[in-house]
């Protein structure tokens, strides 16, 4: 499902207009999650051909893993941070990122004991409602997410079921025209700033870099992007180029620097949940772009109430999504690493070169969700199959 907005109520464009936004209206089929990515990078080179030559989309899937010799094994993600466990309904996908998620595991599942290594999660988890776990962990801040045992035996690589699932939404600023090119407009002129951290926006930075835009990567001098530690030579890929600013959050001067940061920028890239950038007067509404602006709102699960509350990583949210594969007892197990990230950072860049092109204006509120969904639906509406297809990358470092 894809939703059109503008303030004065008005549906811009057509439903076929924008399923092209996500080359959702292509009708070459993709016989899996690579062929995904690769016909979607192939999409951003009609409009700016020699982007990255050499280099395939699902090179962009399998760096991260070649550089830290990762590989996804059976129901543990590549980075062990993700299991997928049994419960009683279903199977749950609980990932447990940061350090604080395992002080979490006890008021989660109303137990004392100890719950500090895997196998006593899983013991815990037996005969457990799954449906129920999640919805609570989900309000706890937990990244989980749940397979129904019944969907999944009736169709591989259904998504989770979510009652007014989160759609791929674009509410236009209502004094945009927007315009039909015949031919590629220039982006060497425009200003990107990405407040993203980890994978999907960082990507989605460096391909807009690449197709010429100049970015300018803002970073929290207290909360340093993980990625930088945690896969320094993918990072330093991906921010290569970009000018680096390093700012105090708890500095009026700082934040007010990046208030005029954000109001001149033509691109807006951040990955936060709604309510935090609110908090400190620096989202959309409040900032008011002093010209057409494109933000971009990259988040796990979309914006709207209450999936902007909920937190979510590449691998949780892949699995919710449907990116998942069956051994032969139709177990679910993992595909890729962390697959949702670096699909949505290539289909994100796509849809704002494709608004850029468009020379529209507004707020695009893109999820990990709705991305891993898209691909899903591509996959099964094409007759492929998931698989963890292993890919060796073209090493670009």
């Amino acid at each position: 499902m894809i939703r059109t907005n503008s303030s004065a109520g008005d549906k811009i464009l057509s439903e076929a207009d924008w399923k092209n936004v996500l080359d959702m209206d292509s009708t070459i089929p993709v016989c899996g999650v690579n062929t995904c990515a690769d016909q979607a990078l192939d999409a951003l080179r009609v409009w700016h051909c020699d982007l990255l030559p050499g280099v395939m989309g699902r090179d962009l899937l399998w760096e991260r893993s070649a550089e830290l010799g990762l590989r996804a094994n059976g129901q543990i993600s590549a980075n062990c941070s993700c299991r997928i466990m049994t419960a009683d309904n279903g199977w749950l996908g609980l990932n447990l990122a940061r350090e604080e998620d395992w002080g979490l595991l006890n008021p989660w599942l109303q137990q004392d004991g100890d719950l500090s290594e895997w196998g006593h999660v899983e013991d815990a988890l037996l005969g457990r409602d799954a449906k129920a776990l999640v919805a609570r962990g989900r309000l706890m801040g937990l990244p989980v997410s749940f397979l129904p045992r019944k969907v999944i035996a009736e169709s591989t690589g259904v998504s989770e079921i979510l009652g007014g699932a989160p759609v791929f939404e674009f509410t236009s600023d209502a004094q945009a025209t927007l315009r039909h090119f015949n031919t590629a407009q220039s982006m060497s002129d425009l200003k990107v700033v990405d407040l993203s951290a980890l994978w999907a926006g960082p990507l989605c930075a460096h391909l807009l870099h690449q197709c010429g835009m100049q970015v300018t990567t803002v970073t929290s001098s207290h909360r340093p992007d993980g990625a930088a530690q945690g896969s320094p030579t993918l990072y330093k890929v991906l921010h290569r180029g970009h000018n680096h600013l390093e700012l105090d959050f708890s500095s009026q001067e700082d934040l007010r620097r990046l208030a005029d940061l954000l109001h001149n920028a033509d691109v807006v890239i951040e990955g936060s949940r709604p309510r935090a950038l609110r908090a400190l007067d620096l989202d959309r509404d409040s900032l008011l772009p002093g010209g057409k602006q494109l933000w971009l709102s990259l988040t796990a699960y979309g914006r709207r109430a209450p999936f902007g509350d909920w937190v979510g990583f590449g691998d949780d949210v892949a699995l919710a999504g449907g990116l998942f594969c069956q051994n032969k007892e139709g177990t679910p197990e993992f595909i890729g690493d962390a697959v949702a990230d670096p699909l949505s950072g290539i289909f994100a860049a796509l849809a704002i070169v494709k608004l850029v092109q468009r020379d529209a204006s507004g707020l695009l509120d893109l999820s990990l969700f709705a991305v891993a969904s898209h691909c899903r639906k591509k996959i099964h509406s094409s007759g492929g199959t998931m698989s963890d297809e292993y890919h060796r990358p073209n090493l670009r470092c």
